[in-house]
């Protein structure tokens, strides 16, 4: 008979388990503690499966539901500042206006095709790492230090948001705000001999060569790789420790915690022209640091070498059919393309949001687009924190789930199609602000809508890392698409004669391209059985 390995653990629910062969999926269990381990009668036999949910540090309180979502904070806080501030403006510096769009498509394209086929391995590892340290936490670290090489390499390489901010710091330029304000709107600037005088200034945001920007889109490519294997890691770790009861009110803190980092990096963003780019990056880094240790420290994960070994020589098939599997269930299928669908809505009109409000929203006080573009998130992220932990709180009471996807669906599609109409800045904080409850709502019961149809729980970080191509698909189709449509219909509409800034053409089919992957994500949500 094979040698069985005894373990016991602090705060016990099963107080021994006893693998039965290195490759088993079977244990033996001790679920008497009066009784010595060699009584046969205080020993059952169950399944991985069994252990896997019923592990000793599995029922966390709601308390320390909080420290163990904690990480979320400083991953999302940077990543706004990263995906709706400081790329698209460093983009603009680096390359200038003609090529801004395009080329951020690219570099959304690169980087969500080297998540979209590095998550499910990073998944399939964390699943299956044996070690006295867990599978989880370890890479936690691994994945976020990863990502602040990159975002340092980022800053390196593109040390100023704007072509304006580079002339701020190189020449003392009195007035200087009076002289940019024209160039606000560049669309309403044509023929406009105020714009000529900025030409020499427009050059340099034309781009300093095709080696800074190949060298910037392999920092980026750096920076979400690691943030991906960061986030895999950490979504395998929610799910092994939130127990189902509370699966509701982890996903509002969830969505509290991400819309908070988001709402610190908005507030970062309104200060980012004024700050060194590196300065600001090596701040995001530490926090970004300080967030996830102090999750990997406050939460404590069960030894995983108790453990079956995964098999030797398991084959690359094997493997590819692992992540194939979860879409056996009809119900994790729906869940995925609803979600991909929404998620195609926020990429279309998010990403864009800083071009938005630069050709078309008349911006007060001479503002940036890149300042405007952060105090329209603020209010958004702090309405959508309070929509989203209340929104928890009363899916676990209600027991249902479906209803407030249903509302935030109806209430993100009308909102973006009365953006078709607006071009006054104040008109788009408030409809921002209504986007944002009801993104809290969908926030609040996304990932407990996962936890609640995912098909193994042996296979956890795996499984959510497959879901989770739902939300970086989107970034690879509809970046690329939104700047095909921009870019597309804006050249149609100054062919034709017509002044951009009055008919924003681009942007309004984006808006309602948007407002209907909002609409049909809902159809899809109304076929799932295993979630009321």
């Amino acid at each position: 008979m094979a040698t069985k390995k005894e373990t016991k653990r602090t705060r016990v629910v099963l107080n021994q388990v006893r693998k039965i062969g290195e490759t088993s999926n079977s244990y033996d269990v001790l679920v008497n503690e009066s009784r010595p381990a060699s009584d046969s009668s205080s020993i059952v036999t169950v399944s991985q499966e069994y252990v896997v949910e019923n592990d000793d540090a599995y029922i966390v309180s709601k308390g320390r539901l909080i420290l163990l979502n904690s990480a979320w904070f400083g991953i999302m806080l940077t990543m706004m500042v990263m995906i709706v501030a400081a790329i698209p403006a460093q983009i603009s510096y680096l390359v200038g206006r003609e090529r801004k769009a395009h080329t951020l498509a690219l570099l959304a394209t690169l980087c969500s095709i080297s998540v979209l086929l590095l998550a499910p391995i990073f998944g399939y590892v964390s699943d299956n790492y044996r070690s006295k340290y867990g599978r989880r936490r370890i890479f936690m670290i691994i994945g976020i230090v990863m990502s602040c090489v990159g975002l340092l390499l980022a800053g390196l390489i593109a040390p100023f948001f704007s072509a304006e901010q580079q002339l701020n710091q190189e020449k003392d330029i009195d007035g200087f705000a009076n002289l940019t304000c024209n160039a606000t709107k560049p669309q309403c600037s044509i023929g406009n001999s105020s714009l000529m005088s900025l030409t020499s200034m427009e050059d340099m945001g034309k781009g300093t060569g095709h080696r800074d920007i190949a060298l910037y889109m392999l920092a980026a490519v750096i920076y979400f790789t690691g943030s991906t294997w960061a986030s895999t890691a950490f979504t395998g770790l929610i799910a092994d420790k939130t127990h189902p009861s509370a699966r509701g009110f982890s996903s509002g803190i969830m969505g509290v915690m991400i819309l908070s980092g988001n709402m610190a990096g908005a507030g970062i963003g309104i200060l980012a022209d004024k700050l060194l780019v590196v300065g600001t990056f090596a701040v995001l880094s530490i926090i970004s640091l300080i967030s996830v240790f102090v999750t990997c420290f406050f939460i404590p994960e069960t030894p995983s070498d108790i453990l079956p070994k995964p098999k030797q020589q398991e084959s690359y098939k094997s493997v590819l059919s692992s992540f194939i599997r979860p879409f056996r269930s009809s119900d994790f299928t729906y869940l995925f393309l609803s979600r991909f669908l929404l998620q195609m809505g926020l990429a279309s009109s998010v990403g864009f949001l800083e071009y938005w409000l630069d050709d078309v929203v008349y911006l007060p006080n001479c503002m940036s687009p890149m300042r405007a573009v952060s105090l329209l998130f603020i209010p958004m992220m702090v309405c959508g924190a309070i929509s989203s932990g209340i929104g928890g709180l009363i899916s676990d009471r209600i027991q249902k789930r479906k209803i407030f996807v249903y509302f935030s669906g109806v209430t993100m599609a009308s909102c973006v199609c009365m953006l078709i109409f607006v071009n006054v800045y104040w008109m788009a904080i408030v409809l921002m602000v209504i986007i944002g409850i009801g993104y809290g709502a969908y926030i609040a019961v996304d990932m407990a809508m996962a936890f609640d149809i995912l098909p193994s729980a042996a296979e956890r970080a795996k499984d959510l890392a497959v879901w989770h191509q739902s939300l970086l698909l989107p970034q690879i189709i509809a970046t690329p698409l939104g700047g095909v449509i921009v870019h597309g219909f804006q050249h149609l509409e100054f062919s034709s004669g017509a002044m951009g800034c009055e008919y924003a053409l681009g942007y309004k089919i984006l808006f309602g391209v948007t407002a209907a992957y909002f609409l049909v994500s809902l159809t899809l949500i109304m076929k799932i059985r295993g979630v009321a």
